[in-house]
């Protein structure tokens, strides 16, 4: 033998010694068998993990190891090892020699002669009964979470639709008594006082949901051509009682070339009555709000500018963050959601909104920023608020008592005529013996859902049809559209913002037709 022989059986000897010291200490059970099940080697590993020591088991069948409700499974995989088929890693379960089943990893591999014929095959077996059990625990844990997660989801419905609706009739009855020629200054302006205060409640829950469905992306925009000046205007008129009251002069000057937004319409509303009703709280009485806008390249610059109780520099940016408040609007009272709520709606739209102030005392800006679009080229309708009501026959749903009384009168002084229901029932023999333009209908009845009726009435004539509810979250938005509803309002239901939302619904059908 030349001295390169030795040398190559040497390096041999030693890479084997290597081979077989890395499968001895390997924590790994490795066991290797003839194509007929018989086990022939078997290492620390798998005596560690099955219990057997070598001498128990050499010689013995591999099955041995296998559960008797698993014995075809191994019978499978040799005779796929005798075909030279390759087997994908798998896991599978391995009996111990004190009887207990431990889940493993299984690897196996073909162990080939020297002329390159399948005599055997080697088994890798790796302990995963632990990660199972984690496995099985964090599936546990999140299932527990999501039906901890609907049941919050459930219980801020149902507590939203409770809270509002005990508000929907007293702010009905409040608006009505307001409009009484008669009523003294001083006690109307007393109702003025509680109104606001009613509305006030009504916005906390608002923010609420509105938080709530924005940190789980569940905030679902419809988008469409939206003219932001009018928008603004819209805004502005909303809360004119507001502005009237603390005396508060306001300067318009929309100069925006371009002031067409792709928005979601509501949401976009939001947005602005939010900023201007925030304007209007930190304003003093007397004082004074500008609403600006530019153009901006391709987008379009809208400006709350106001000269009240401003604020701190190094607090312009934390309060956008939820329940963050400056020192000097804690006294204000609410939760410090809104403008939260803003910068999760502008960014929704793809824009930007930030605020200014040269400290306390010295005003703030709020600045937006929102991409433009080509003014719509399709014939305009003319505005819902130009055109009579006088003719429009409603249909009112209603189960409360009080909501349905107070909102036939409101309704009834804006020119309606007006029919009412209280229950499914009522509402289908209703729409059988008379024909209405408009279907106004509460979701939740004593006999059934108000979807039914929409979906009923809609069989037999052209109704368009608004949803009235407490239930305000996005999905009950979607499923009242979903059932032939044309708008969805939740309560409280201010009369103007149903007077606009109707006009607007039925000036949609006369443009469709």
């Amino acid at each position: 033998m030349t001295n390169a022989d030795k040398n190559s059986s040497l390096l041999r000897a030693s890479v084997q010694a290597r081979l077989s010291s890395i499968v001895e200490f390997s924590q790994d059970a490795i066991i290797s068998q003839n194509l007929e099940g018989t086990i022939q080697t078997w290492n620390r590993g798998a005596e560690r993990l099955l219990g057997y020591s070598a001498e128990e088991v050499v010689g013995r069948p591999v099955n041995l190891l296998i559960p008797v409700d698993r014995q075809e499974e191994e019978a499978k995989i040799l005779e796929r090892q005798r075909g030279g088929e390759h087997v994908e890693p798998f896991e599978s379960v391995r009996r111990k020699k004190d009887g207990e089943e431990i889940h493993v990893s299984v690897a196996v591999s073909p162990i080939r002669a020297g002329d390159g014929i399948i005599v055997g095959t080697s088994t890798i077996a790796r302990d995963i009964s632990r990660q199972n059990r984690l496995e099985a625990e964090l599936r546990k844990a999140k299932a527990a979470a999501e039906d901890a997660s609907k049941a919050k989801n459930l219980f801020i419905s149902i507590l939203s639709h409770e809270l509002r609706t005990p508000l929907q009739p007293a702010l009905a009855i409040l608006s009505s008594l307001e409009g009484e020629a008669s009523l003294p200054s001083e006690v109307r302006d007393q109702l003025q006082t509680v109104r606001r205060n009613i509305e006030t409640e009504a916005g906390l829950v608002d923010d609420l949901l509105d938080l709530t469905r924005a940190s789980r992306g569940q905030v679902t925009l419809h988008f469409e051509s939206v003219d932001a000046h009018e928008a603004i205007k819209q805004t502005l008129e909303s809360v004119q009682r507001d502005v009237r009251a603390k005396n508060i002069q306001v300067a318009l000057s929309l100069r925006a070339k371009r002031h067409y937004i792709w928005a979601d319409p509501r949401r976009i509303q939001q947005v602005f009555f939010n900023l201007i009703s925030n304007a209007i709280k930190f304003t003093p009485a007397g004082g004074a709000i500008a609403l600006r806008t530019s153009d901006s390249g391709n987008k379009m610059r809208i400006q709350i500018v106001d000269d009240g109780e401003g604020i701190a520099p190094d607090l312009c940016h934390a309060i956008f963050r939820a329940f963050e408040q400056s020192p000097e609007s804690r006294k204000h009272g609410g939760l410090g959601l809104g403008l939260s709520i803003v910068k999760s709606l502008v960014t929704m739209h793809e824009g930007t909104v930030t605020a200014d102030s040269a400290g306390p005392g010295k005003g703030s800006t709020f600045t937006v920023e929102l991409l433009t679009v080509d003014n719509p080229t399709s014939a305009k309708v003319k505005s819902s608020r130009s055109r009579a009501v006088k003719g429009y026959r409603l249909l009112l749903v209603e189960d409360d008592t009080d909501t349905r009384e107070a909102l036939t009168r409101l309704l009834k002084a804006k020119g309606y005529s007006v029919s009412t229901a209280a229950t499914v029932s009522e509402a289908l023999q209703a729409g059988a013996s008379e024909k209405f333009d408009l279907l106004l209908c509460d979701l939740g009845l004593p006999d059934g859902n108000g979807s039914d009726i929409i979906r009923y009435l809609k069989k037999t004539s052209d109704l368009r049809a608004i949803a009235l509810t407490g239930f305000g979250q996005e999905e009950d938005v979607a499923s009242a559209l979903e059932a032939g509803f044309d708008a969805h309002i939740t309560k409280p239901i201010k009369i103007q913002v149903l007077h606009e939302t109707i006009l607007k619904t039925m000036v949609s059908k006369a443009a469709r037709a």
